[in-house]
Formats: structure tokens, sequence, C-alpha cells
């Protein structure tokens, strides 16, 4: 049975949890208004998405099954873990414990299919033998262009076929003669894989920076110095600027402030103005200088926060996990 759905939000932190309970951690990079726009299908043993993003973001994210993503069309890079890939490239991603750091760098539009069932696993794990990209937590694989153009094509008509009969039954056969084609074109991409190599500096800039993640975690409105990080985590400052830099495109003191603009942003849409002022949500996160703090944050987000505070909304309804997303 095919089903189908969208979701559209202008809030990053309401869009990622309603298309991937797993992500965390999402921070818009670029000035604006954030918009987000999701479709989400299943077709047979596969899960399918096709996402439109306005702004440049950072999420923390894993995966349940194993995944496959591509640009739907040319477009600014994406990174993963610092590894960057394009639009003539696919990302695999295994479904283990493994949490990446994934960002964009611009408006972006891109895909994926997923693989629902251990049955369609282990037949794909079979046809590509003895290759291992889906026991490893990622690998970034440039196939021949024509075969990526043919699983374009075979994606835009599940997707087709998806919003045309959502409402209405499929003829078996037909569901299952797309599926079976759309499958067979995701495994010729990652027959005999050209992979674009990890270097041993990405690994390790990759576990700097998970670490430097999880501090800012523990301490969400304490603005951390620089010499304080780098003792706690055991780095010296250029490495963890090389590292931040490789895996986060920003710099640490820059990735620190943002997380605290966005987080001020989140409480003062939610808390009542009667019962708080600015004032005291702006010192509570260690913004001491508050003109400078209202002229960062109308910079970053097109309103002051007394605007924020006064306009803010009681946040998302909760809603049930859809059945797929990556982020």
């Amino acid at each position: 049975m095919v089903s189908f759905r969208i979701v559209e939000s202008s809030d990053p932190d309401d869009f990622v949890s309603r298309t991937l309970p797993t992500g965390r951690g999402v921070l818009v990079t670029e000035k604006g208004r954030f918009w987000a726009h999701s479709e989400l299908a299943k077709l047979g043993a596969l899960l399918l998405e096709r996402r439109q993003e306005k702004l440049a973001r950072i999420t923390r994210v894993s995966v349940a099954q194993p995944t496959i993503v591509f640009l739907t069309e040319p477009g600014p890079s994406g990174f993963i873990d610092g590894a960057e890939f394009g639009s003539g490239m696919v990302l695999a991603l295994a479904s283990d414990d493994t949490s990446h750091v994934t960002r964009t760098t611009g408006p972006s539009r891109w895909s994926a299919v997923a693989l629902a069932s251990e049955d369609i696993r282990a037949t794909l794990q079979s046809s590509l033998g003895a290759s291992g990209i889906w026991t490893k937590g990622s690998s970034i694989i440039v196939p021949p262009p024509d075969r990526l153009a043919r699983l374009r094509a075979l994606h835009r008509s599940a997707f087709t076929l998806a919003t045309t009969h959502a409402a209405e039954s499929i003829a078996p056969a037909r569901e299952a003669e797309l599926q079976d084609a759309l499958f067979g074109a995701l495994v010729s991409c990652l027959e005999r894989p050209i992979e674009v190599p990890k270097t041993l500096a990405e690994q390790r800039h990759r576990l700097i920076v998970r670490r430097f993640q999880e501090l800012l975690e523990d301490f969400p409105a304490t603005n951390l110095y620089m010499p304080e990080i780098c003792q706690t985590l055991g780095v010296p400052g250029r490495t963890l600027r090389m590292a931040c830099q490789n895996q986060l495109g920003l710099s640490p003191n820059r990735y620190q402030h943002l997380r605290r603009l966005h987080l001020a942003r989140r409480i003062l849409q939610r808390e009542n103005p009667e019962a708080t002022t600015v004032t005291a949500i702006a010192t509570s996160l260690g913004f001491w200088e508050l003109g400078r703090f209202s002229v960062l944050y109308r910079d970053m987000f097109g309103e002051t926060p007394s605007m924020t505070l006064t306009n803010g909304h009681p946040g998302a309804i909760p809603r049930p996990p859809l059945l797929y997303g990556f982020a």
C-alpha cells in the first residue's frame, strides 16, 4: 500500500521533531526566516523522502534504516562529518548507533530512500556481494551519471504515483513493479562503488566536535570561553578551531554564539510576556550587553527580541512520529 504525507514548518525544532525523532541539535546558521518542506512516502518496503530547505543548518542525526541520500537537483553541496557530497554523489548510511553531523550550506533540495524491511536489506546486501558500505557509519559514493539520473527519475515517478493515488487503492502489480525498478536503480548506483576516502584528520575532528557539542549541551545557557573549553576537551585551541571549521563550517565561538541566540529565541517564543522580560531572558543566557544582544538578535531573525516575546506562540502541538525522515 502506498502512503503519502507532507510536513512543512517555519520552526526548525518543530520540523526536525516531525520528520526525524532521532534528530537533535538543529542549528540554523543563516540569517532570515527558516522554512522547510518535506514529502514522505512509503512504497512497498521502501521509505522515500524529498525535501526543500530555505536556510543553511547543522543537525546531529542517526538513522534507523539503511538509507541513501542524493541531491534532487544541482545546488550547494551538503556535508556529513566534514566530508562534502555534491550533486554527482550519493551518501550511503548504515542503520547503527552512529551519530553524524550533517550540514547544508544554503538553500537545498535533496531526496532519500530507506529500506524498511529486513528482507529487502538482505536482498541489497546479497546484490552488492562483498561490498561493506552498509556495515559502516557512512560512505560517499560517485556512481556513473546515467545510473544516478535513472535513480532520480524513478524517485520522481514514485512520488507522482504516491501523490496521485494516496487516497485510493493502487494495483499491487503496479506498486511492486515501481518498487523493484527503484530498488534496482539504487543497487546499480552502489555496485562497484567509487568511494570518497575519509582522512584520519576528518575522523579525529569528528570525535573532537562530538565532545565539544556534548560539552555545550551540558551547559546550554553558559557562555564558555576558549581556554576552559580546550582544557576540558584536552586539545589545543588551534586544533579545536580546525575541527569545528571542518565539521561545522564555523569557529567554536561562532557556533556557541548561534546556539545561545537560537536558545534565546525558543525561550522568547514560549514565555508569557506578562511573567518575564527580555532582560531577564537575555541575562540568564549570558548576554550582558542588552543593546548589543538586541542588535545581534534582530540581524539574525529580522525582528527585535521584544517582538518575539510579544508575538510568541505556545509551541508546536505534539504529533505522532512520521514513518521516515532524514535530517
